[in-house]
């Protein structure tokens, strides 16, 4: 039996994204073992990937981030895995990966060396075990500070994330604000200091939810939930911009080259068909 340790081990929407992978590997060698790894400041969403038909095992790394440290290295070497794949894998910049056609699950497989079929379209799917927190049937989910490295085009400002805010409310929703404490607090929200688990089946409990270009958005199409989703298509085009917005049959995506920049109304129109 071949035993397999990967893929991408960092930063929640990787993890994610992954899955199209981990089930081509299942297709191409259905015996195998995988055992996938999630670095230690990520352990929070392991729950998530517990009781998967392409996972057999998750590992959580010593390394916090970033791969893996001399510490992993001595645990993967007592494992006896027949492949570790590259926790670092970069795509090839010999040309831009999206515009092959490729999504970014699919690119995932491809930079793993993994091929897939036909049918293998980069929908993420995962068996949700567990139910959503309930209580939150008239709140809609707000991540409106996605991006990790402060102020840039797919995040809103802190003017235009409250105008959102009031948008919500004035459908008759509540507003449950998603994010990092450093984060601006918005005005009539509710931000709760939960473990990511715990974030996750909060949201799931919402009536929808809208976000930019974040890892809730992957998660969130993993079992359809209602979303919108509103990118920025500076770097990668109006055209090529679907590469990163995950399959998800109920969610409305809106896009321009900053995300301040979508209009107010489109974003009340697919939340006015998000809500009814």
């Amino acid at each position: 039996m071949n035993r397999y340790l990967g893929l991408n081990p960092h930063r929640y929407g990787d993890l994610f994204i992954n899955l199209t992978a981990f089930r081509a590997l299942k297709r191409l060698d259905p015996g195998c073992h995988v055992t996938m790894a999630i670095n230690g400041d990520y352990r929070e969403a392991a729950p998530l990937f517990l009781d998967q038909d392409c996972i057999d095992r998750i590992h959580i790394t010593h390394s916090p981030i970033g791969g893996f440290d001399a510490v992993d290295m001595e645990w993967i070497k007592s494992q006896q895995f027949t492949h570790v794949f590259d926790p670092m894998q970069d795509h090839s910049h010999a040309h831009p990966w999206f515009l092959t056609g490729r999504n970014q699950p699919q690119e995932v497989a491809f930079m793993h060396g993994i091929p897939i079929a036909a049918d293998e379209t980069g929908k993420l799917t995962l068996n949700r075990w567990f139910q959503p927190s309930a209580g939150f049937e008239q709140y809609v989910a707000f991540h409106g500070f996605a991006g990790s490295h402060g102020p840039n085009r797919k995040m809103f400002t802190p003017e235009r994330a409250q105008e959102i805010v009031n948008l919500i409310e004035s459908k008759g929703y509540r507003v449950l604000q998603l994010g990092i404490p450093s984060e601006p607090k918005l005005d009539n929200t509710l931000r709760l200091d939960t473990d990511y688990f715990t974030s996750v089946k909060n949201v799931l409990g919402c009536k929808g939810l809208l976000t930019g270009d974040s890892g809730v958005c992957w998660m969130a199409s993993c079992y359809d939930f209602p979303t919108v989703g509103v990118y920025s298509h500076d770097y990668y085009g109006e055209a090529n911009v679907r590469a990163i917005q995950p399959i998800n049959r109920n969610a409305r995506y809106l896009s321009a080259p900053n995300v301040n920049d979508v209009p107010l109304a489109d974003i009340s129109a697919a939340l006015d068909n998000l809500l009814s």
